[in-house]
């Protein structure tokens, strides 16, 4: 009983470390450069631009990188299945849910951004 009350408080205090941590990196990260970068990486690594990525590994390395390519093809779909079967199963608050009077959730400033979709 000890050890999972200590481990509650643990918790808790790393709970607060992270929001300390949180809003500083949340404020820049909504400076138009850095949001306007950071989104457009989002996007490349997204849907298409990934795929291409991936395929072009044989065309630019030959032979050699046929088996890196299914490797990540594998991880990657592996990895999205397990998202969505967690994702369905197990209802995850999304952080600004959780704080959403705080400065560290506010709503994404950009329409269309993947918090304002959960």
């Amino acid at each position: 009983m000890l050890r999972t009350l200590n481990l509650a408080g643990r918790f808790q205090r790393l709970d607060v470390l992270e929001g300390r941590l949180c809003i500083p990196c949340n404020d820049f990260a909504r400076l138009p450069g850095v949001a306007a970068y950071f989104s457009a990486m989002s996007r490349l690594g997204d849907g298409i631009a990934g795929y291409i990525m991936l395929m072009l590994l044989p065309v630019i390395y030959g032979q050699p990188a046929i088996r890196p390519m299914l490797i990540m093809s594998l991880t990657a779909l592996v990895g999205v299945g397990l998202y969505k079967v967690l994702r369905q199963s197990s209802r995850i608050a999304v952080i600004w849910v959780i704080w959403r009077n705080s400065r560290l959730c506010r709503k994404p400033a950009q329409a269309g951004s993947r918090l304002e979709e959960l």
